[in-house]
Formats: C-alpha cells, structure tokens, sequence
C-alpha cells in the first residue's frame, strides 16, 4: 500500500474513532436537548421521542443502526409539513449512528421535562 493510501486510511479512522468519543457524543446529546428545547415542533419531537425509546429497546448492538433506519425513512418522504423531501446522502455529514442515537436521546431528555404538562 502507498504512502498516501495509509494517510488517507489513518485520517479516515482517526475520524470515525474520535466521531464517538464520548466529549463528541455528549456534544450531539446537547444539540438534541436544545434543538427540542427551542425549534422542534410538537410532531417532530414526538417522533424522534418514539424513534429514540422503541431503539432503546432494541439489543444495543442493534439501537443505533435502527435509529438511523428510521430517520432515513423520514428524510426520504419528508417531514410532517414539509414542502419537499430529500435524499440522506444529501447531508453528507458522515456522522456514524451513536451519534444520531446520541442526537435523538437529548430530544428525548427535554421531551421528559415538559411532556407531565402538555
């Protein structure tokens, strides 16, 4: 293997390595809190709720893959009121799927605070 071929190698697996770090995680966790805290609306937010607690009950191995499936199913068909959909690639953020999880685990710990009143 060439020397540019292992750079690229090793770059693209120090990314993915430190993508899951838990400081990266933790990050993606409170993005999630404060985007239900101040822009999702009731139906996404419940949606994300019921997408994060039915992968929680999934084997762990399992939990994060199934998150991903379901936020590709509805970046594919668009969400509720939206006027289009989109393809995932389109993102292209290359974020691996603990993070989504970790995404949709904060939306569910604001959720948690505010649902005994609505």
């Amino acid at each position: 293997m060439d020397d540019s071929i292992k750079q690229e190698m090793v770059k693209r697996l120090r990314v993915s390595r430190d993508a899951e770090s838990p400081d990266v995680l933790e990050f993606w966790r409170q993005h999630g809190t404060d985007w239900a805290r101040e822009e999702g609306s009731f139906a996404e937010i419940k949606r994300m709720v019921d997408i994060c607690r039915a992968a929680a009950a999934q084997p762990a191995q399992d939990a994060a893959p199934y998150a991903v499936g379901e936020l590709k199913a509805i970046w594919r068909a668009g969400w509720p009121g939206s006027t289009e959909p989109y393809g995932w690639d389109e993102m292209n953020d290359m974020l691996p799927p603990l993070a989504y999880l970790a995404f949709l685990q904060g939306v569910e710990a604001a959720w948690n605070e505010v649902s005994d009143r609505l």
